[in-house]
């Protein structure tokens, strides 16, 4: 079986550059909020995948939708008591709901939005750890998205058929996984950026979408499933993948 990091990094070249997603605490950012996306199907999958999400990440989010194309994690609630704020902009949730594996052509438009959400929840979580130490907003970003590829790994095996939890890898559903795994890891890649000069730089192609696959190394190939181990070692390994390839 080949792979799937060989793959990952073999279509670095020539891929498409996407504006990164996510905004820190930044209280010099206005959103103007709306009451839905536009499409149901993309507001439903928010309410339904944040209840999920609050339960994994051990946090209680408010979730706004506003104009624009990013994604913002704030520390602070504005309605209620909770540990901190997140909104994503319909552009962006409109842009990755229209989304096709540029490997398999499978439509990943869902478990993208899922993703980004995942990485916004990360932010909640690390906001309230204050255990987690960070040298820049780089590796505070990269870490996040390992947070959030363990997540999705677990959404995988937790909503695919298989013979047990970790059957489903070597079954045909599990084959479509990995394929619809490779797709989205890559589409991952493509939010980072080059801008290394940046307060809002977020990692460049490979380095996000190796530390999106972490979690996938960890929980589907390595088959470790102790979070706290994962969480453990997360930030080391961040701040490795920053210093392996966030410089090309």
């Amino acid at each position: 079986m080949k792979n799937i990091s060989i793959i990952i990094i073999s279509l670095i070249i020539g891929l498409p550059s996407v504006k990164s997603q996510c905004t820190l605490n930044n209280s010099e950012v206005n959103s103007t909020y709306i009451s839905t996306s536009g499409i149901s199907e993309i507001d439903n999958l928010i309410k339904s995948e944040k209840i999920k999400l609050e339960q994994f990440f051990n946090v209680k989010v408010e979730m706004k939708t506003c104009n624009g194309y990013n994604g913002l994690a704030r520390s602070s609630c504005a309605s209620y008591n909770c540990n901190g704020t997140i909104e994503l902009g319909k552009g962006l949730l409109l842009f990755e709901y229209k989304k096709k594996g540029p490997s398999s052509g499978y439509n990943i438009g869902k478990y993208m939005i899922i993703s980004i959400m995942a990485h916004e929840f990360a932010h909640i979580f690390q906001y309230s750890h204050p255990e987690f130490r960070f040298k820049n907003s780089v590796v505070q970003e990269v870490h996040a998205d390992m947070l959030a590829g363990w997540y999705m790994t677990k959404y995988f095996m937790d909503n695919t058929p298989g013979s047990d939890k970790y059957g489903w890898y070597y079954s045909s559903e599990g084959s479509k996984v990995r394929d619809i795994w490779t797709d989205m890891t890559i589409s991952f890649g493509w939010m980072g950026d080059k801008a290394y000069w940046s307060k809002q730089h977020h990692g460049n192609y490979s380095t996000r979408a190796l530390a999106f696959h972490e979690g996938w190394s960890f929980l589907a190939e390595r088959e470790i499933k102790d979070f706290s181990y994962y969480l453990d070692r997360s930030v080391q390994i961040a701040e490795s993948l920053i210093e392996r390839f966030d410089n090309e």
